[in-house]
């Protein structure tokens, strides 16, 4: 999600709760929910943070968005590797919820190719569409974009203010191993 968009997003619309997480390994995330489901996680930057506060709308986002925030820490301090979280995808394509739900099936530690995911969605040759489903995927970590990669390995494209250096953080995390931009063999 651009952050203009995401700006406009947290500014205008009153029937989110949002969440921050000041601090993380990626740098500050903000979280916000609706009554459906988790809207939108993504990493930010410090200049951001004058545009960005907690916010409480309806009780069920409330519980949305602080279970995400409960959830985030757990699996930042290694003790959650799945997220239990209602996901609110009403503004995503057809296509971009068809990837962004198979994404999400990835487990944690694993990694799969964008050809791989193309391929488990029944277009298989749809791995650039995939790439590109991911890079608008409103919903980070939650939804595992960073645990897709070229088919050589390589990490490709990673929307964050930090761009793949994020992607291989993430990664590392949950115990993959890199090598420059690329993810070893025995994980890939």
């Amino acid at each position: 999600m651009a952050i203009m968009n995401m700006k406009e997003l947290v500014k205008n619309d009153h029937e989110l709760s949002i969440r921050l997480m000041r601090s993380s390994p990626v740098g500050p995330i903000i979280i916000a929910a609706d009554s459906d489901g988790l809207t939108l996680l993504s990493i930010i930057t410090e200049d951001e943070f004058p545009y960005i506060s907690n916010r409480t709308a309806d009780a069920d986002s409330v519980r949305i968005a602080d279970m995400a925030l409960s959830q985030l820490a757990d699996y930042f301090s290694g003790k959650r590797t799945d997220f239990t979280l209602p996901l609110d995808l009403k503004s995503a394509t057809d296509f971009q919820r068809e990837v962004l739900l198979e994404t999400v099936q990835i487990p944690y530690g694993q990694v799969r190719t964008y050809g791989g995911v193309a391929i488990s969605i029944k277009r298989p040759q749809a791995a650039r569409a995939v790439g590109g489903a991911l890079a608008h995927n409103p919903i980070g970590i939650i939804i595992p974009c960073h645990r897709v990669v070229a088919h050589n390995g390589h990490l490709r494209g990673f929307s964050s203010p930090h761009g793949i250096s994020t992607k291989a953080v993430l990664l590392e995390h949950e115990g993959i191993l890199i090598e420059g931009e690329r993810v070893l063999p025995a994980a890939a």
